[in-house]
């Protein structure tokens, strides 16, 4: 059983969040936003690689025994994985 799942379920919003800002640091705009219409895409895009290799659920307050979003570094897909995913969404 996970121990207070409250958190780990907070922790993921936050997570997409702090990548979300990360990549609006290479978007030529003022003030990065996780609100905008380029947030809502790159949450989208985020969630559907974490879900597809595994890392999250949908539903995840229901289904916190599928989650795998904490583990070894050794263990996660990097940034070229992450492209790759991209690159082939419909």
């Amino acid at each position: 059983m996970i121990d207070h799942p409250e958190r780990i379920l907070s922790h993921f919003p936050s997570h997409i969040n702090n990548i979300i800002a990360l990549l609006g640091q290479f978007r030529e705009i003022k003030q990065v936003s996780t609100t905008d219409k380029f947030a809502a895409i790159a949450r989208d895009i985020l969630i559907a690689f974490f879900v597809t290799n595994k890392y999250w659920v949908y539903d995840a307050e229901n289904n916190l025994g599928e989650l795998r979003f904490y583990g070894r570094h050794d263990q996660y897909k990097n940034v070229e994985r992450f492209l790759a995913h991209m690159l082939h969404r419909d």
